[in-house]
């Protein structure tokens, strides 16, 4: 079974964190794993847990809208792809692609401009999404989303 990685804001200084995505239907959290070595004072015990750390989670709070998935994609220079990236084409920069999730699947949205072009969903692989750089995010970058207004 292969671990599912969510990222989102934190609440109380609005840096990015990563792990774990849980909910108790009122907050939000991202749930990060941190290495704990309990104090002990058999020297032998004490040299397996500082090679094998016991791990706590910690539930860090996050702004909800901000949490998005990894896609298990990575653009042109190996960064993990999530879900509200924006990704621009190498070899024409006035197409970007917004990653959504929509109706249970991964849309990565092409935008154009000018806007006659219009927004189409288009189906997005490993190779193709190769070929795109991450140039930013709609949370940290929504200057970026104005050029197609």
């Amino acid at each position: 079974m292969r671990d599912i990685l969510h990222r989102g804001k934190r609440k109380d200084t609005g840096k990015w964190v990563y792990g774990g995505y849980f909910t108790d239907g009122k907050k939000h959290f991202i749930i990060i794993r941190v290495g704990h070595i309990p104090n002990t004072r058999d020297l032998d015990e004490a040299e397996y847990y500082e090679k094998n750390p016991i791990y706590l989670p910690e539930f860090i709070e996050v702004i909800p809208e901000t949490v998005g998935q990894f896609t298990e994609l990575t653009d042109i220079k190996g960064n993990m792809v999530f879900e509200g990236d924006i990704l621009r084409e190498k070899y024409h920069p006035e197409r970007d692609v917004i990653v959504e999730w929509n109706d249970g699947r991964y849309s990565f949205m092409e935008r154009m401009k000018p806007r006659v072009y219009g927004y189409s969903s288009i189906c997005v692989t490993q190779k193709s999404v190769g070929r795109l750089k991450n140039i930013g995010n709609i949370y940290d970058n929504p200057e970026l989303l104005k050029r197609w207004c």
